[in-house]
């Protein structure tokens, strides 16, 4: 052949050589493209083989379930309210905590542990059993109630019989509008409770009484001068009671404050038992104190405390002058109505 067409053929060849190879390249996917195609198909190996850390897998994020009732305080760091009788040694001892991890996280020393200042907010340590697990000491019940008949002696009388019903009742006198707007939020939502009445208040503002009875609720006596009745002589706590009594009379012809008496602080003594019963009262304590009385009290601290107390027979002691427990007034007949309570008066709930 001739030496000039051997030429020519072995540059053909050369250009078709070079062109499959080309061509071969160009079809193969980019290694991006190959690591995003094959983690399609492979899952599972590409992130095994993945040397970024990955989180563990958990379970599906729920709520997490709460005990019932569901009392629960304000979210936050878990604090407590002082009460009265409270000892720093006690709180201490509820939260599961020493009294030096409590006294070192509120900046206190061993010689403010004995100054106790009702309504102060407690910050508890880390850790510490927060306060709506604490145990609460539950009263005795009063075995045997007759309305209206006087009682042989006067007991204190603070729980009620075990039965789903619970007992409002408010100490009032010198805060006639709060003490209306309280009386008759009661009465729109079907129902009574029960005003511990105070005489020298009442005097000053007879539509405290005269709201009581328009909206169907019952009244008790809560003394004239709300003081300390355990260092007064027999007469003066009978005149205490009696003009109590005839005040209430003046202002609402037929309305009694018998048979119930609430001693001012709940302080009371042989003295203070003898008379009540020898002018036919029974003495009213509490089962929950709400603390609608302490100075700084929130609506929904009101509430919780309501609500973390309750139990069969339980008499609740509120304020008619308490703008916390106007305002809390509604979720706690909430609650009631959500544990199956009925809120009646005591007349009703000491029934035998």
């Amino acid at each position: 052949m001739d030496r000039r067409l051997w030429g020519f053929f072995a540059i053909l060849t050369l250009l078709v050589l070079s062109a499959c190879r080309t061509t071969g390249e160009s079809s193969a996917p980019p290694a991006a493209t190959q690591a995003t195609e094959t983690s399609s198909a492979r899952p599972t190996t590409t992130l095994a083989a993945s040397s970024a850390p990955t989180a563990t897998p958990t379970a599906s994020p729920t709520a997490t379930p709460t005990a019932t009732p569901t009392a629960t305080p304000t979210p936050g760091p878990a604090t407590y309210r002082l009460r009265p009788g409270d000892t720093l040694g006690a709180i201490a001892l509820n939260a599961g905590v020493s009294l030096d991890e409590l006294l070192a996280v509120n900046n206190l020393s061993r010689e403010d542990a004995n100054i106790i200042k009702k309504g102060t907010v407690l910050l508890l340590p880390e850790g510490a059993i927060p306060p709506e697990q604490w145990p609460i000491p539950t009263p005795a019940p009063l075995p045997t109630f007759v309305a209206n008949v006087p009682p042989a002696e006067a007991p204190i009388i603070s729980l009620g019989p075990e039965r789903k019903q619970v007992a409002l009742t408010f100490d009032t006198g010198y805060d006639p509008e709060i003490n209306r707007q309280i009386a008759e939020m009661l009465a729109a939502r079907g129902v009574h409770a029960t005003f511990f009445v105070v005489g020298n208040g009442v005097e000053q503002y007879p539509d405290v009484v005269r709201d009581i009875v328009a909206n169907g609720h019952e009244i008790a006596n809560h003394s004239w001068s709300h003081k300390d009745m355990t260092k007064m002589s027999a007469e003066q706590v009978r005149a205490e009671l009696l003009d109590t009594e005839a005040i209430v009379q003046s202002i609402a012809p037929g309305a009694t404050t018998r048979p119930f008496f609430r001693a001012p602080f709940g302080y009371v003594n042989e003295t203070v038992q003898r008379v009540a019963a020898e002018e036919g009262f029974y003495i009213v304590d509490w089962t929950i104190d709400s603390l609608d009385w302490l100075d700084g009290i929130r609506p929904d601290e009101v509430r919780w405390t309501v609500e973390r107390g309750l139990r069969p027979g339980a008499i609740i002691v509120q304020h008619g002058s308490s703008e916390a427990s106007l305002a809390a007034l509604p979720e706690i007949l909430d609650v009631l109505a959500a544990y199956g309570y009925e809120a009646v008066p005591l007349s009703e709930l000491l029934r035998p």
